[in-house]
């Protein structure tokens, strides 16, 4: 999952690449807005419970003993967005973080990774507009616990429809609202996100947000021996710098 993890940063920072460069020095004349955050911070607090073969027992709880440290082996993470003309737009977003957790009995490593591709057609009206949302997300989701041969690694594509509501408070303050659903059986059974943010524009090109997210995913797959469930919540606030022309 670590070299599909590199790919895949690599890729994203390739296409970035190549939009700032064909693009930056057009974007007025082309119609297109960007908005590029390059390493925000979502304080993530992960919640999970996750079970392996039919009737097997769940990674958490209780087999993880008390109590639990956990802590940060390292996270990325990165969003780019552009809008055409005020009117089409697309998104691609990517989270990764490596968590592991021990005491004195056992320890627990949690790879995550999530990457995200959008469209939206924006409505717009006065100070506010509103996003229609059509998209995809990829999970990938890797746990392994020591001493014992408990291990997964799991991923799948969740299709999505969403809204996002955008109102430009003044010139230098604006917030946004988003809210998804996903899954619908095709990955996951169910996932669900909100979002809501709230922005500084202290200067022309750079701006400051600060808001909460929150994603829960009911994921489940093979019968009987072969079954595999995990029910995933992952929360917390979030923090960036933006950069727009």
């Amino acid at each position: 999952m670590r070299l599909l993890i590199f790919r895949q940063v690599i890729w994203l920072k390739v296409l970035l690449l190549l939009a700032l460069g064909s693009n930056a020095a057009f974007a007025a004349d082309a119609g297109w807005d960007w908005r590029l955050t390059p390493l925000y911070y979502w304080s993530l607090n992960i919640e999970f419970n996750e079970s392996a073969g039919e009737g097997g027992p769940p990674t958490e709880p209780p087999i993880l003993p008390d109590p639990f440290r956990f802590s940060f082996e390292g996270a990325f993470s990165t969003n780019f967005q552009g809008v055409y003309d005020d009117r089409w737009g697309f998104m691609a977003d990517i989270i990764w973080a490596n968590i592991a957790s021990s005491n004195s009995k056992a320890s627990l490593d949690l790879e995550y990774l999530q990457t995200e591709l959008d469209g939206f057609y924006r409505s717009s009206f006065d100070r506010h507009s509103v996003d229609w949302i059509v998209g995809a997300r990829y999970y990938g989701v890797e746990t392994k616990l020591e001493p014992t041969p408990l291990t997964s690694d799991e991923s799948w594509v969740d299709p999505l429809v969403g809204v996002r509501w955008n109102w430009a408070i003044s010139e230098t303050w604006s917030t946004t609202l988003r809210g998804d659903v996903g899954g619908f059986g095709i990955g996951s059974d169910l996932s669900l996100q909100g979002i809501a943010t709230v922005d500084w524009h202290p200067w022309q090109h750079v701006s400051l947000t600060g808001g909460l997210r929150a994603l829960s995913v009911e994921y489940e797959t093979g019968k009987g021996i072969d079954n595999y469930t995990l029910d995933l919540t992952v929360w917390g606030p979030l923090l960036g710098v933006s950069f727009r022309w």
